[in-house]
């Protein structure tokens, strides 16, 4: 009984990721001062861990090497126009944590990934 709870936790933590980045992105509209990139990458992280729960196709790394690259590109978009607004310890650690997030994503992403198979 404890084996399928420990595999529902796993499973759900996708969506999870998913609505706690989305939620820091609404909280930043109505208080400006919350930096949001860590809040992308938790949500590439989430959209990464929902796509590794699908069933394995053909193009599958493909297809979530593409997600890692746009969610990529938003890290370093936020990043960049947080540090560019302000250059302090709060903004720095969310860029930091943005950063080892997204690093964290292509690991699973890669670890998922076994050598023997064919891109």
């Amino acid at each position: 009984m404890h084996k399928n709870w420990s595999l529902t936790v796993q499973t759900d933590r996708g969506p999870l990721l998913i609505g706690t980045g989305l939620a820091i992105i609404l909280a930043a509209q109505v208080l400006p001062g919350i930096p949001v990139a860590a809040a992308f990458a938790l949500i590439g992280w989430g959209t990464t861990r929902v796509m590794c729960q699908q069933p394995e196709t053909r193009h599958q790394r493909w297809r979530l090497c593409g997600s890692l690259l746009v969610y990529g590109a938003l890290v370093g978009l936020a990043v960049g126009a947080e540090l560019d607004l302000r250059f302090d310890a709060v903004f720095v650690a969310d860029a930091l944590l943005a950063v080892l997030l997204l690093l964290s994503a292509i690991h699973s992403v890669f670890q998922r990934t076994d050598s023997s198979s064919t891109w």
